[in-house]
Protein backbone atom coordinates (compact mmCIF):
# COMPACT_ATOMS: atom_id res chain seq x y z
CA UNK A 1 0.00 0.00 0.00
CA UNK A 2 1.85 3.47 0.99
CA UNK A 3 4.66 4.21 3.59
CA UNK A 4 2.96 4.03 6.58
CA UNK A 5 0.11 1.56 5.32
CA UNK A 6 0.41 -2.48 4.32
CA UNK A 7 -2.17 -4.71 3.39
CA UNK A 8 -1.63 -8.63 4.31
CA UNK A 9 -3.40 -11.43 3.12
CA UNK A 10 -3.73 -15.05 4.53
CA UNK A 11 -5.08 -18.01 3.40
CA UNK A 12 -7.05 -19.68 6.75
CA UNK A 13 -9.07 -22.66 7.01
CA UNK A 14 -11.78 -21.38 5.95
CA UNK A 15 -11.10 -18.38 3.48
CA UNK A 16 -8.62 -15.65 3.38
CA UNK A 17 -8.10 -12.96 6.05
CA UNK A 18 -7.41 -9.64 5.22
CA UNK A 19 -5.52 -7.05 7.64
CA UNK A 20 -4.69 -3.24 7.14
CA UNK A 21 -1.58 -2.72 9.49
CA UNK A 22 -0.98 1.33 10.08
CA UNK A 23 2.12 2.32 11.46
CA UNK A 24 1.58 4.68 14.71
CA UNK A 25 2.38 5.93 18.02
CA UNK A 26 3.34 3.03 20.60
CA UNK A 27 1.18 1.80 23.02
CA UNK A 28 3.73 2.99 25.87
CA UNK A 29 7.04 3.74 26.10
CA UNK A 30 8.39 -0.01 25.96
CA UNK A 31 7.03 -0.24 22.01
CA UNK A 32 10.23 -0.26 19.70
CA UNK A 33 9.88 -0.36 16.23
CA UNK A 34 13.42 -2.14 14.19
CA UNK A 35 13.28 -1.83 10.63
CA UNK A 36 16.05 -4.64 9.32
CA UNK A 37 17.36 -5.32 5.14
CA UNK A 38 17.62 -8.49 4.05
CA UNK A 39 19.95 -9.26 1.01
CA UNK A 40 18.14 -11.07 -1.93
CA UNK A 41 18.74 -13.86 -3.35
CA UNK A 42 20.42 -12.73 -6.71
CA UNK A 43 22.45 -10.23 -4.29
CA UNK A 44 21.04 -6.89 -6.17
CA UNK A 45 19.15 -5.35 -3.71
CA UNK A 46 17.39 -5.94 -0.33
CA UNK A 47 13.88 -6.67 1.27
CA UNK A 48 13.20 -4.42 4.03
CA UNK A 49 10.87 -5.57 7.13
CA UNK A 50 9.22 -3.71 9.74
CA UNK A 51 9.03 -5.61 13.43
CA UNK A 52 6.84 -4.14 15.97
CA UNK A 53 7.90 -5.12 19.79
CA UNK A 54 5.82 -4.98 22.54
CA UNK A 55 5.43 -6.16 26.39
CA UNK A 56 4.38 -9.29 26.51
CA UNK A 57 3.27 -11.31 30.19
CA UNK A 58 5.30 -14.97 29.95
CA UNK A 59 5.52 -16.89 33.13
CA UNK A 60 4.99 -14.06 35.66
CA UNK A 61 7.56 -11.72 34.12
CA UNK A 62 7.58 -9.24 30.97
CA UNK A 63 9.31 -9.90 28.09
CA UNK A 64 9.42 -7.49 25.05
CA UNK A 65 7.95 -10.27 22.28
CA UNK A 66 7.62 -9.00 18.12
CA UNK A 67 3.80 -8.28 18.07
CA UNK A 68 3.67 -7.60 14.10
CA UNK A 69 5.86 -7.34 11.27
CA UNK A 70 5.47 -5.80 7.89
CA UNK A 71 7.15 -5.62 4.85
CA UNK A 72 8.21 -2.02 3.66
CA UNK A 73 9.84 -2.56 0.23
CA UNK A 74 12.88 -3.13 -1.77
CA UNK A 75 16.27 -1.24 -1.12
CA UNK A 76 18.66 -0.75 -4.30
CA UNK A 77 21.82 -2.45 -4.60
CA UNK A 78 24.99 -1.30 -2.24
CA UNK A 79 22.11 0.71 -0.25
CA UNK A 80 22.26 -1.53 2.74
CA UNK A 81 25.49 -2.66 3.66
CA UNK A 82 24.28 -3.89 6.68
CA UNK A 83 21.87 -6.56 5.18
CA UNK A 84 21.52 -9.86 6.09
CA UNK A 85 21.86 -12.82 3.77
CA UNK A 86 19.52 -15.43 4.45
Amino acid sequence: MRGEESLHLRRADRGWTCTVLRRGPGADDRSLLVETAFLARDGKGTLRYETAWGPTEIDGMEELRPQRFRFVGFGAPGVDADAEEV
